[in-house]
């Protein structure tokens, strides 16, 4: 099969997102004028999920700041007020309920929306969350229109609308602090004409890469996407050093720890092969069984493995 070039494929996944983009634009633009106007706090300790979460909700209006620990979101809360919170459950130093705990315990944070967001949908998880004091509960991989859906329910004000002498009231709420770069869009990408056997989705790259994150989570930014990647790979090689110094003490705890942080990466970045096989390592250790997760370590190398080539080719292919 001729060989499928890194535009093409871009170009194939992105074509109907596109114009399903432009419909839903057409379709906001028709049912009012209107613009948000919204202050987010993103308690998130991963740095590829906050840069996705950023690229789903980056528009004029909407700002975000950012707190990467427990104890970072719930002094926040008292430094700045917010419209709503999404607070990660597993985060170092103070885990998301507890965070959530403490920032109730301020009778004028009792009508903060808070919203728990985790790899977990089981209900057993959800009633944990609802008895920390958080207001709902999102699982991850969150998409961008669940994002939405959720600013909009729990913060009736988010939208406003744009009168015509006050063209820039998007514009009007300050910015936040420095933080992760915004993704932006990357420059368009060369056309050309698409092969009739060119893969789609995860198909590529050896069943590593899914284009379609590009568009979904990261407005089109390949650049951003590619960058997260080389984080992703560096986030592997943490995860296997966390992994390996778990299993020497015989901490089931850890194991579950560094396999549910690598499992959100993945799972947010669409790499569905090592979202699988840590999900699988987080199980067992929830069990207990280390012994099965030592013997599964050389499968999660093959897999680094595979996705560092598929790596390659994409930054060879983007030179």
């Amino acid at each position: 099969k001729k060989p499928v070039r890194l535009a093409d494929l871009v170009e194939i996944i992105r074509a109907p997102r596109t114009k399903k983009r432009k419909n839903r634009e057409q379709t906001d633009t028709n049912s009012a004028n209107t613009a948000f106007q919204v202050r987010i706090l993103l308690a998130e300790d991963s740095e590829i999920n906050r840069a996705i979460f950023r690229g789903m909700l980056n528009e004029p209006g909407i700002t975000i700041d950012e707190a990467h620990t427990g104890l970072e979101a719930v002094a926040a809360v008292e430094k700045q007020n917010y419209d709503i919170v999404f607070m990660d459950i597993q985060m170092p130093e103070m885990d998301g309920r507890t965070a959530t705990r403490r920032i109730r315990e301020d009778p004028k944070h009792k009508d903060l929306p808070i919203i728990a967001l985790t790899a977990h949908a089981f209900a057993e998880e959800q009633r944990l969350s609802a008895e920390a004091g958080l207001d709902a509960h999102m699982t991850k991989p969150v998409s961008r229109d669940a994002l939405y859906q959720a600013i909009e329910r729990w913060v009736p004000h988010a939208r406003v609308e744009i009168r015509p002498d006050q063209p820039d009231a998007a514009h009007s709420v300050s910015e936040s602090a420095p933080s992760a770069p915004t993704p932006q869009p990357s420059q368009a990408l060369p056309s050309h004409a698409a092969p009739q056997s060119a893969p789609t989705g995860a198909e590529s790259y050896g069943g590593m890469i899914d284009w379609e994150v590009v568009d979904e989570r990261l407005g089109g930014s390949v650049d951003m996407f590619v960058e997260l990647l080389g984080i992703f790979l560096e986030n592997i090689d943490e995860a296997l050093e966390h992994l390996a110094r778990a299993l020497d003490n015989g901490q089931a705890d850890e194991v579950v720890s560094a396999a549910h942080k690598l499992k959100g990466s993945a799972a947010n970045l669409g790499i569905e092969p090592i979202r699988q096989q840590s999900y699988d390592m987080e199980m067992m250790g929830r069990d207990g069984d280390l012994d099965t997760v030592q013997q599964a370590i050389p499968d999660l190398i093959d897999l680094r493995q595979r996705f560092e080539q598929a790596l390659v080719t994409i930054r060879a292919e983007q030179s």
